[in-house]
């Protein structure tokens, strides 16, 4: 391998190598020893790819092995930057120091599905570090579990995890990250049209600013559109058992008023006449009433997308002297007003059985003399 080359195309000069404080020969040694390695880093990222894959919330992942040239100018600019993790970095410990030489990244639809992906990452893999990037201004409070929350600079939002992972005999960290669809496009985007040229120009920033919000709309409307989906799917069950409860209730007092209907056919072929016919009138004009409210309860429950109507059910219109002139057979009229006083328990049917009783009681005596 030709460090000098890669350093060339990489715009790493010796003066950066001064400034990084590391030489060509350490930076060798490192990048020899990772491409050695590579094929058993690339086995590791698919295997873990493909269990990340199985959790149900993930829409898809990818996953990529750090490029060789990226790792170097990672290892030079961390240098540069004076950050201490790197400061003695050497071939024999940049796997501990350097956790992101497999990456994967995990998509979902949905913003509330981190949780689910979240409890499936701490249960397959062993995690060193979680953390939640959120972009200044996010106002919604979630709830990020023991999570490290971070606020990032250019608005970037993704929860990473770094787990352990062992590819053969040395044990090696690797980088999760987790986002929305929505988030992978506008982060997608940013790196691409950002780097390497623009990453400071004021116009470009602005609109990769306006673009970033549009992200999280879109990402705040998918959410809306699940939840609204979840609870139609709700109603939909709850009405389902409205109308069952109803069709049985329709079917209930269908029977009643049909049963009733029959036993004051039978009645309305033996027809008296007596003074107490007035007072059952009054009366059974009540019970008419009551019939009328019952099937005006059945349209009523027929309007909650019960396939019956009334029309179908053939319910027919009792005329209230039919129904004085049938209770005043008194043979029948014990089971008859059982059955009315199921139907129309705010009529006294003792009260209109003494009148008529009485009624038929004055006309033999009459009759007699």
């Amino acid at each position: 391998m030709d460090i000098s080359k890669i350093l060339e195309d990489t715009n790493i000069t010796n003066a950066c190598l001064k400034q990084a404080n590391i030489s060509e020969k350490e930076l060798s040694e490192i990048i020899s020893d990772y491409l050695s390695r590579i094929d058993d880093f690339k086995s590791t990222a698919s295997y873990l790819a493909n269990t990340l894959q199985q959790c149900d919330n993930v829409h898809s992942v990818r996953w990529r092995v750090k490029d060789a040239s990226h790792l170097l100018k990672k290892i030079v600019r961390k240098k540069k930057e004076g950050n201490k993790k790197y400061a003695d970095i050497s071939v024999k410990n940049y796997l501990k120091i350097i956790t992101d030489l497999i990456g994967i990244r995990a998509l979902h639809l949905f913003k509330n599905e981190w949780e689910d992906i979240y409890h499936y990452v701490n249960q397959k893999y062993e995690t060193h570090e979680k953390i939640v990037y959120i972009r200044k201004g996010d106002n919604e409070v979630v709830e990020h579990k023991d999570c490290e929350v971070k606020e990032h600079p250019i608005g970037y939002r993704s929860t990473h995890y770094v787990i352990k992972a062992k590819p053969l005999k040395e044990e090696i960290f690797c980088e999760i990250q987790v986002r929305t669809i929505f988030e992978e496009g506008w982060s997608e985007i940013d790196h691409r049209v950002r780097y390497p040229d623009f990453s400071d120009d004021k116009s470009i920033l602005h609109f990769l600013t306006v673009f970033n919000r549009f992200a999280g709309s879109a990402d705040e409307m998918a959410s809306f559109l699940n939840n609204l989906v979840t609870t139609l799917k709700e109603e939909r069950v709850k009405q389902k058992a409205i109308n069952n409860s109803n069709e049985t209730k329709i079917n209930n007092l269908n029977y009643e008023i049909e049963h009733l209907k029959m036993q004051l056919e039978e009645m309305s072929s033996d027809k008296k006449t007596s003074s107490g016919k007035e007072v059952a009138n009054q009366n059974f004009d009540n019970l008419f009433s009551r019939i009328t409210n019952i099937q005006n309860s059945i349209k009523t429950l027929n309007s909650n997308d019960v396939s019956k109507t009334i029309n179908e059910l053939g319910l027919p219109v009792i005329n209230a002297d039919i129904l004085a002139n049938a209770l005043e057979d008194t043979d029948v009229l014990y089971n008859a007003s059982k059955i009315i006083e199921e139907l129309c328990p705010e009529i006294d049917m003792d009260e209109v059985v003494k009148s008529i009783e009485s009624s038929d009681t004055d006309d033999q005596n009459e009759n007699k003399n």
